[in-house]
């Protein structure tokens, strides 16, 4: 997931930098990557038809309960994926609302000082 790339990039910022306003739709780093693994929890419920509290920044310590998070949310989207056959318009908007956050979260590291490069999207393990 191109998602553990940018946690591995966002892990070597300076934790000031990492929690700084920037301006962007989400103003920081961690609450971008929140908000990222909120919509894909939400969205993984709704097509589950299962009823979850959502999660907000202030919920998440750091980018290391992050990091789980997104584990967890990986193997959920597995399981589910094993179960149900997924209607093709939410995957359409579960994609493009990756794309355009992890575009964001690149450019956010890039100006950091922790470019990305050319964002591949595609299975890192």
């Amino acid at each position: 997931m191109a998602a553990v790339y940018l946690f591995e990039l966002a892990h070597a910022l300076p934790k000031d930098v990492y929690r700084a306003k920037n301006g962007y739709n989400h103003n920081r780093v961690h609450h971008t990557f929140v908000h990222l693994l909120g919509s894909d929890h939400f969205w993984r419920n709704a097509l589950a038809s299962v009823s979850m509290p959502d999660f907000y920044p202030e919920d998440v310590a750091d980018i290391d309960a992050l990091i789980s998070m997104l584990e967890i949310e990986r193997k959920g989207w597995h399981e589910l994926r094993d179960t149900c056959v997924l209607v093709w318009h939410t995957l359409q908007h579960v994609i493009l609302h990756n794309v355009q956050y992890h575009t964001e979260l690149a450019r956010m590291l890039t100006d950091a000082g922790h470019s990305p490069g050319d964002l591949v999207f595609c299975i890192r393990r």
